[in-house]
């Protein structure tokens, strides 16, 4: 998605760096936009900022691109100023380990009192928001201890968001090997002067995407068209009328040949008499 007025773009893409469709998008506020994608469950996802167009206000500005996994809020990324491109793609849980971003089957349960409604907005479920800021980063060290396991859904939702078709979540998948990433943390001054862009993507199964009408259904293969009963006769009575010509036409043909040979049978009787 692209903020023109900010000169920012978001997309979400697939492990491999395609980017994931995106359905019904639009601008809520000068500083907001919104879409549908597609999840699968167990695929992980990388999130990317790009700053398409430089203003004069961000001039020699970091930018730091901050998730939100159902409104809760994750670690973010810093861009130096002079990059203009940047990627999320997990979560460091250790010097040298992450969790990378996966969509996930959502857990449900009866309750009315969960811990997760309690935390969060219900309309924030099912919801992947960055929020991109500008300011300067300062006291860059490496520092394991800021690192720890935090899920970003610590608990299950109430089973009638179900009827929402909020099946999958973005969650943070196993513990993996970051060996050779180097993890470096460093604390973000915020220049609160400059609008920062907000960037809101509604995610849910394609099947589930298809039932609401957010995007058209899967073309399904044509099957083959029935033939009219009446047509079905007049092509049995064409291809009858053909093999009964083709079968007239023989019997004449071995009657003319049977004929001829009973002529030359008399011409040599009558020459030995």
């Amino acid at each position: 998605m692209l903020l023109k007025s900010l000169g920012l773009r978001v997309y979400i893409t697939d492990a491999e760096g395609t980017p994931l469709p995106e359905y019904q998008e639009k601008q809520t506020k000068e500083d907001s936009i919104e879409c549908w994608v597609p999840s699968i469950e167990g695929a992980n996802f990388q999130i990317h900022w790009e700053i398409t167009d430089s203003v004069s206000a961000t001039t020699g500005c970091d930018s730091c691109a901050i998730p939100y996994f159902d409104g809760v809020r994750l670690k973010g990324k810093i861009a130096s100023s002079g990059k203009n491109t940047g990627r999320l793609y997990g979560y460091p849980v250790g010097p040298t380990t992450i969790r990378l971003y996966q969509f996930e089957k959502r857990q449900f349960t009866d309750e009315e009192d969960t811990i997760l409604t309690n935390e969060i907005s219900t309309e924030d479920i099912g919801t992947i928001r960055l929020k991109v800021v500008w300011g300067q980063e300062v006291q860059k060290r490496r520092a394991p201890y800021y690192c720890n396991n935090t899920d970003p859904t610590p608990g299950p939702i109430h089973e009638k968001m179900a009827k929402k078709g909020c099946w999958d979540a973005a969650r943070l998948g196993p513990i993996t090997d970051a060996t050779g990433r180097q993890q470096t943390f460093c604390k973000f001054i915020k220049n609160k002067e400059i609008v920062p862009g907000n960037f809101l993507f509604r995610y849910a199964a394609k099947d589930v995407l298809e039932a609401q009408g957010i995007i058209p259904p899967t073309a399904k293969p044509a099957l083959p068209t029935e033939v009219n009963p009446q047509v079905k006769m007049e092509l049995f009575a064409t291809n009858f009328s053909r093999k009964r010509g083709r079968s007239s036409s023989l019997e004449d043909t071995k009657g003319i040949i049977a004929h001829t040979k009973r002529l030359k049978a008399g011409d040599i009787m009558k020459s030995q008499v």
